[in-house]
């Protein structure tokens, strides 16, 4: 954008306008750059603008308003006041069934026009316009069996009827069924080429999608009766596709307050029970009556969309009593934006999402590739956390991963936002692991300081059940804010991350590190060293994670917790308890909690003592340049105090012999007077003022005036005597003084000197010094500073005894944690009683006490987490964002070659 005024005062930009040739071009030119001011006399400027603007000629047009992602390019024959001029907001129209897929005409210029002129970046407009782009951002598929994750086989025709038309659908054994109904598809190409013709996209390879949109669709079960709280599904593409036509774009924010009446008209439309007044089994006819009813309601171009063709089947074991999540249509993040909306609207953003969103921009910013100073304090080892996930010998990071990994640490706590962006290869699933690590040893530190475990829950709610007393309980605040949860737009990348961290080779070969492994095995399904994490989110995956970690198989987690409580008794039979080596009672697991604690902390120690040192080294080498710089100018400074101490001593000497020579002076002179009195005439001489008398008296007055200037010149002397005195104090002040500070420089140069010699970083590591800044780029960058290979494998047995404080401390509290998990797994994590509901994030950190990390789909965030109050749960969420844009045309402006991105946020308490 050009702004030709950029550079000019208001009272200029008054100037022009009031100039005679002040047209059309130069009144655009004025208005564009008033949009960027906000004092109260460019508001006044700009009406006038307005107000002059309305005798426009008519043949003078606006463009389209471009989609917010690439700007919108006028075609080579459009007039240059035309590229200038403002885009005008346009009503919100649906278009009729008939409409054809073409390009609007362009709007005339009108007073109105200028009223929208102004564009800040507000967090609700930038909130809109992200809304815009996800819901015009549907999910396509090729060919159908993509629904089905590929499984062609499960793709029903319903060309020639329902499953269920002659009843129930059959299952496979021990199984249930249920079909998602797709209702109508639209194809997304040609939607597409109407979008980025719409918004006047220029380039000469412009992005195409091709494949089809569903819709809507219906989850229906064996019986074709809609299954679940939520069987209909609505593609928020079909609904805002017609309004994007139309030209408003700013309306596709109203989705989420739209979406329910569409659903509500759409049940209207479906079959009822007469006997239960539910919805009853789906036919034919009502089928396409619904597609009728929803492709005339939203107004989509008929030659390109279809009615109900198939649907997709899914089994479920015939125990479960979930249903299958509905298809995913809309981008996941659409309630979430309204939710942030509606929170911008009152003025209630969470920190993060002010500063993501711009409303809170941070203090300062450093680009630690241009700022060496900035990145030499972000791996600094003050600045390192404790603890690091174990490597094989020779595996270090890199300087950049570890200033990231630093830079997470010093978030920890805090509100914050960390995005590391990098391609595929980079190490960001090792920055993870360290993640992790620091995390589970700052946990590790905070239940030290408990002597006794079970008294970090306190009973929070009691009831009596049948007799029986209830209780669950509230986790110690200390022990909170520490929960991870690794998001991810799919679920294979969330298997892939849960799938790595507790891996038997995410450890060095020789580890010893175990941590309920034979659990972790049997709920991921492979080889595992540890229960670090854990693949949650839809229901599904939580229903799997329920059984294989809490209720079922041969390990069990609740029988592990019953033998360390002492509820149930030692026995021989294999399980979970024998191949953990669970305690034989609480007063065994007080003694090894006690052990572990004083190792943990022991170890703990030393490392920061280390850490320390090195600080102490890095300061040094620091500040010793400026330290020697400062003791040889403490040196120069002293001698130049030494040389004007001694001027300063000459002129004193001079003025004491002046000064006494003038008291000379003056003593010479009154010896003249006195003796000039002696000589004095008689009294009738001086009474008749004779000759002699008048000739005395004049001499005795010339004496006494010379006197007096000798006085005086004596007294100027003596006072310049006095200020030469205070000179020469002052200089030989000032020289105990630089030789005071020459010492005391020296002293801070020397302990430098010292600890640089008597302190070394080992090998594997490198001290930031001037021979690190020669490095070359690229092996600068594969250098780790300061962390040498023996402070690497203490701060990985700090993980290592970081995890053994996990085990123990779960233990010692084996029975106020059997209760709050039991709670948490009987309500399949999400339908927790409205009783217990104030318990929801103490039941969830009580897991993460056992499960440190656990992951999800955006998708699933809400459903899974949606019940947990935010205020009370203090966690820190450290979250991937592996988001694809695809069949995204708005999105190819964005970086390329950069498919992935880790956004940590931490989220302290409020």
């Amino acid at each position: 954008m050009k702004r030709p005024y950029i550079g000019h005062s208001i009272e200029q930009l008054e100037a022009v306008f009031d100039s005679q040739g002040a047209g059309p071009d130069t009144l655009n030119d004025l208005a564009q750059e008033l949009s960027f001011r906000r004092t109260a006399r460019a508001r006044a400027l700009a009406d006038r603008i307005k107000k002059r603007l309305v005798a426009v000629p008519e043949h003078v047009v606006i463009l389209p308003p471009s989609p917010p992602d690439f700007p919108a390019e006028p075609t080579k024959h459009a007039s240059d006041s035309a590229r200038r001029v403002h885009t005008q907001p346009m009503e919100t129209t649906t278009a009729p069934p008939s409409t054809p897929l073409s390009r609007p005409t362009p709007v005339p210029l009108g007073p109105e026009t200028l009223g929208e002129m102004a564009y800040t970046n507000r967090p609700i407009d930038l909130l809109d316009a992200w809304t815009a782009l996800e819901v015009l951002s549907p999910q396509t598929y090729r060919r159908e069996a993509e629904l089905a994750s590929g499984a062609a086989f499960n793709i029903v025709s319903l060309e020639k009827g329902l499953p269920w038309d002659t009843g129930p659908a059959p299952a496979k054994p021990n199984n249930k069924v249920y079909f998602h109904v797709v209702l109508g598809t639209l194809a997304a190409g040609p939607a597409f080429d109407a979008l980025v013709d719409r918004f006047k996209d220029s380039r000469a390879e412009r992005p195409s999608v091709a494949g089809n949109i569903v819709l809507a669709s219906i989850l229906v079960d064996k019986s074709g009766i809609p299954a679940g709280d939520m069987p209909l599904s609505i593609s928020a593409f079909g609904w805002g596709f017609p309004k994007a036509l139309a030209g408003s774009l700013k309306g596709l924010a109203e989705w989420t307050r739209q979406e329910g009446d569409l659903v509500e008209g759409l049940r209207k439309q479906l079959p009822k029970d007469e006997k239960t007044g539910g919805m009853g089994p789906l036919t034919s006819a009502s089928l396409h009556q619904a597609f009728e009813w929803l492709v005339a309601t939203l107004g989509l171009p008929r030659e390109h969309v279809s009615g109900p063709q198939f649907a997709v089947r899914v089994y479920l074991h015939f125990r479960s009593s979930i249903v299958p999540d509905p298809l995913l249509l809309n981008s996941f993040f659409l309630r979430d934006l309204a939710k942030a909306r509606d929170l911008a609207h009152r003025g209630s953003l969470p920190a993060a999402v002010a500063a993501y969103l711009g409303e809170r921009p941070p203090a300062s910013k450093h680009d630690i590739l241009q700022n060496s100073a900035a990145l030499e304090d972000a791996v600094a080892p003050n600045k390192a956390p404790l603890g690091r996930w174990p490597t094989p010998a020779g595996h270090t990071p890199s300087l950049l991963q570890q200033a990231a990994v630093n830079l997470t640490a010093r978030m920890h706590g805090r509100t914050g936002m960390l995005g590391v962006n990098g391609p595929p290869g980079t190490g960001k699933s090792t920055l993870l692991r360290d993640v992790v690590a620091d995390n589970v040893v700052r946990r590790a530190h905070a239940m030290c300081v408990f002597h006794e475990p079970a008294k970090a829950f306190k009973v929070g709610f009691t009831e009596r059940v049948r007799g029986e007393t209830q209780e669950l309980y509230t986790l110690d605040p200390s022990l909170r804010g520490f929960e991870m949860v690794v998001v991810s737009s799919n679920n294979k990348a969330v298997e892939n991350v849960s799938a790595e961290l507790p891996a038997l080779n995410a450890l060095p070969s020789n580890s010893e590190l175990r941590y309920f492994a034979p659990l972790a095995t049997q709920v991921g399904g492979r080889a595992a060293w540890g229960l670090i994490a854990a693949v949650l989110g839809n229901a599904a995956n939580r229903s799997h994670f329920r059984k294989t970690f809490w209720s079922e198989g041969t390990k069990s987690f609740q029988d592990y917790l019953d033998r360390a409580a002492g509820l149930t008794p030692p026995d021989n039979s294999p399980g979970l308890a024998d191949e953990c080596d669970a305690p034989l009672g609480p007063h065994d697991a007080l003694d090894r909690w006690k052990q572990v604690r004083s190792r943990f902390s022991q170890l703990e120690s030393q490392i920061q003592v280390r850490l320390a040192e090195l600080e102490g080294l890095r300061l040094a080498l620091l500040q010793l340049p400026e330290l020697r710089e400062r003791e040889t100018e403490a040196q120069h400074n002293h001698a130049q105090a030494i040389i004007e101490r001694d001027s300063e001593q000459s002129r004193l000497n001079f003025a004491a012999r002046e000064a006494e020579n003038s008291r000379a002076l003056v003593a010479q002179q009154q010896g003249r007077i006195a003796s000039h009195t002696s000589s004095s005439p008689g009294w009738l001489q001086r009474l008749f003022r004779t000759a002699t008398a008048r000739s005395w008296t004049t001499a005795q007055d010339e004496l006494a005036d010379h006197l007096r200037a000798l006085q005086q010149h004596a007294d100027e002397l003596a006072t310049s005597r006095m200020a030469a005195q205070q000179r020469a104090q002052d200089a030989a002040r000032a020289v105990s003084a630089w030789e005071g500070e020459v010492q005391r420089a020296a002293e801070a140069r020397k302990i430098a000197e010292e600890r640089c010699a008597t302190v070394h970083v080992g090998e594997g590591a490198m001290a930031i010094n001037d021979d690190f800044r020669a490095l070359p780029h690229g092996h600068k960058q594969l250098t780790l500073p300061w962390l040498d290979g023996e402070l690497q494998n203490l701060r990985a047995q700090l993980f290592h005894r970081a995890i053994e404080v996990h085990k123990a401390f779960i233990d010692a509290a084996a029975l106020p944690l059997r209760r709050n998990l039991k709670a948490l797994m009987d309500a399949n994590f999400s339908n927790i009683h409205v009783k217990r509901a104030h318990l929801t994030a103490d039941l969830w950190s009580s897991l993460f006490l056992v499960v440190p990390v656990v992951s999800t789909t955006f998708a699933s965030v809400e459903r899974m987490l949606g019940v947990c109050p935010m205020k009370p749960w203090a966690g820190s969420l450290s979250t991937r964002l592996a988001r694809r844009r695809r069949n995204r045309p708005w999105a190819h402006s964005c970086a390329p070659g950069v498919p992935s991105w880790w956004a940590i946020h931490s989220r302290s308490s409020p």
